[in-house]
């Protein structure tokens, strides 16, 4: 006795098919798209939605069912994109009949749209299955439109899987030189920069969800390949808003976008009532960017946002940042850390940038955060930024002399 097969997400059944009929074969193309828009799955023709049976169909050309055949149709409506068919028999109830079972392989780059309309006549007026320009996706056992989660999640997990190639180039990225572009090349052909890639994608996703930021891991990631990355403004803002929440690379990024004081208050504003619930290193780093970039009048309009704030960590930050001097000073003897025995002031800019994709290498390479490397980046990352920027150690002097 055969087992009995349920719809669920992945599986698809369909008592009936007519080979001949064109709404049949326009609704299994429709299935087979949501299917592979939504992880793979299989179709069964000839089983029923309850109940199992398996009365079967009447198959008129086993050459429908070949696997070239039932690509091209499907392909004819999704071009240029593709997806990978493949169907085999089984038994069915009556023996004049056979249950076909179509394997949906999932498409690696979804969503995948209707580029023309799926429609038949009937009665002598268009029906329409689907149409061009649309998007479907399995959504319990039914094939539907998709809707702003289904598309949130494609750009989600088009940014994992473009982390996880990263990584395995990580070797390559960390080396580059100044100046130069990482491009790759895959089998097909196709030419990208990965680390652009990741971010574009990322900058889609925050934007469709101000709470979707950087993770920590992506920012190692980015971090390793800033001398072959340039952040346009979005991108910019997300890397600063992330960098906010995830501390150990911000004085690298603030160094490489330095953003004007109005674009920066603007972010920092928006950083004291944003939505996502990583905040607790952003108290500490909107008071520390606000008194080294801010005006004092911006400062006090910065700390003011934070005490009005109900978030704990933000109200402590602006009861200790008020005094924008003594933030100034505390921020100054982030150039005594030791490296190597010296303090940074005094260490080589050379040995300052290595040390700089050790501890980015290091970080990216741990399951845990790797404390004394997350502690040290930010320091280096500080005394770099003031090797390129002589006006902010002016700064530094003056409230280390108190004035």
């Amino acid at each position: 006795m055969s087992e009995v097969v349920r719809e669920t997400r992945t599986v698809e059944l369909m008592s009936r098919y007519d080979q001949g009929s064109a709404a049949d074969r326009l609704g299994l193309v429709k299935e087979v798209v949501a299917l592979a828009n939504s992880g793979g799955g299989e179709i069964r023709l000839g089983v029923e939605e309850h109940g199992g049976g398996r009365p079967g169909i009447v198959v008129v050309s086993g050459a429908h069912f070949d696997a070239a055949s039932l690509r091209e149709l499907v392909d004819r409506y999704i071009a240029p994109d593709h997806i990978e068919v493949a169907a085999r028999f089984e038994d069915a109830d009556r023996s004049d009949q056979q249950v076909v079972v179509i394997e949906v392989a999932p498409h690696e780059t979804p969503p995948v749209v209707f580029s023309r309309d799926g429609k038949y006549r009937a009665e002598g007026k268009d029906v329409a299955i689907f149409q061009r320009h649309t998007v479907v996706s399995r959504r319990g056992t039914k094939a539907e439109l998709a809707t702003r989660a289904d598309h949130r999640g494609w750009i989600d997990a088009a940014v994992r899987a473009e982390r996880r190639h990263i990584l395995q180039n990580l070797g390559l990225v960390a080396s580059l030189p100044v100046g130069a572009s990482l491009q790759v090349v895959r089998e097909s052909g196709e030419v990208s920069s990965e680390p652009r890639v990741l971010l574009d994608r990322a900058v889609r996703s925050w934007r469709a969800d101000p709470s979707k930021l950087l993770s920590r891991q992506d920012l190692l990631v980015l971090f390793l390949a800033r001398k072959a990355l340039t952040l346009d403004h979005l991108a910019g803002d997300l890397t600063l808003h992330s960098a906010l929440r995830r501390r150990p690379t911000l004085w690298f990024w603030v160094d490489s976008i330095y953003p004007d004081r109005t674009r920066l208050a603007r972010i920092l504003i928006e950083a004291v009532g944003g939505s996502d619930r990583d905040r607790s290193d952003a108290a500490s780093s909107i008071i520390d960017l606000s008194a080294l970039l801010l005006s004092p009048t911006q400062h006090t309009e910065i700390v003011e946002a934070l005490g009005s704030s109900r978030y704990k960590h933000f109200h402590d930050a602006a009861e200790r940042g008020g005094n924008r001097q003594r933030v100034l000073a505390r921020l100054d003897r982030l150039r005594d850390w030791k490296l190597r025995g010296e303090s940074l002031r005094s260490s080589r800019q050379i040995e300052l940038e290595e040390t700089a994709d050790e501890l980015g290498r290091a970080l990216l390479g741990t399951a845990l955060s790797n404390a004394a490397a997350n502690r040290l980046l930010g320091p280096v990352g500080f005394e770099l930024m003031l090797r390129h920027r002589p006006a902010l150690v002016e700064t530094l002097t003056v409230s280390r002399a108190g004035g």
